[in-house]
């Protein structure tokens, strides 16, 4: 189950940036976006990678967070897609099911971009707030 450990201490971004959260857990995806919303991200949300693509290709987000299982379009696949169209958007990936053995997993996502579910709120947002930090400007 999803913790909020709100004992952690943590410094973490209170930042407008526009996040897109994919899940196909609607739980998930409104908790998180709760939280996400909680320290001023604007978040738009996807339930599978067709939709997070459709969104991608209407909005600039300045994160991805996405789910890998899911119906028509795993996580993994979505950032992959993105990555051969030249789209360098920072991501993040939660998953139960962490595809360690994928080859590309590593050159796709940064250091602590990797988030195994169940994971804490607090971890969560210090996820967010690295990838952001670490990110590089767009070119």
């Amino acid at each position: 189950m999803y913790s909020l450990d709100l004992n952690q201490p943590t410094e973490l971004r209170c930042g407008g940036e526009r996040v897109l959260l994919v899940d196909d857990e609607p739980r998930i995806r409104e908790l998180c976006k709760m939280f996400l919303e909680s320290r001023h991200y604007h978040v738009d949300l996807a339930a599978d990678g067709e939709e997070a693509l459709f969104a991608l290709s209407e909005k600039q987000y300045e994160l991805l967070i996405t789910d890998h299982l899911m119906p028509k379009l795993s996580g993994l696949d979505l950032v992959r897609q993105l990555r051969a169209n030249g789209n360098h958007i920072p991501a993040i990936l939660i998953s139960g099911d962490m595809p360690v053995h994928e080859p590309d997993l590593r050159q796709l996502f940064s250091e602590g971009a990797l988030l195994a579910k169940p994971f804490s709120m607090s971890q969560f947002l210090a996820a967010v707030d690295e990838t952001l930090r670490t990110a590089q400007p767009a070119a």
